[in-house]
């Protein structure tokens, strides 16, 4: 299960690190995701129903556990929350008219598989930190 983890981990941070680089610098470069079956039109609407509200809602969950008074349990539980909220905005707009082509199904499961190993390295991960 660990190299699990290390595969999925290492996926997400090859994927995540250039799409940002592009994105900062070179946003016209990624209108269309590549063989993802979408225009460029669905797919600004597909990143504004689904990418916008995963960010702002990861935020508020983040200032919420502030004012809470709660402390992240593990290193890898800000990712795990980041993937649940991205699962989320995917499935509510699978019913809101965000497009819904091959790509964006086989984003919703590649999403949903890694939530299911993030949360397993996080409890794995709480396991090992000492609380006195």
């Amino acid at each position: 299960m660990d190299k699990l983890v290390t595969v999925v981990m290492v996926s997400l941070l090859t994927f995540t690190i250039p799409v940002s680089i592009i994105n900062l610098f070179w946003p016209e470069l990624n209108a269309s995701f590549p063989f993802s079956g979408l225009t460029s039109e669905e797919m600004n609407l597909w990143r504004l129903k689904t990418i916008n509200p995963a960010i702002f809602l990861t935020v508020s969950y983040f200032i919420y556990r502030y004012f809470a008074g709660l402390n992240p349990t593990s290193t890898i539980w800000p990712v795990y929350v980041v993937c649940m909220f991205f699962c989320l905005t995917q499935f509510v707009g699978f019913f809101t008219g965000t497009p819904v082509s091959v790509g964006s199904s086989i984003c919703f499961v590649l999403s949903l598989f890694s939530l299911f190993v993030l949360r397993i390295a996080h409890e794995k991960r709480k396991k090992e930190i000492s609380t006195f």
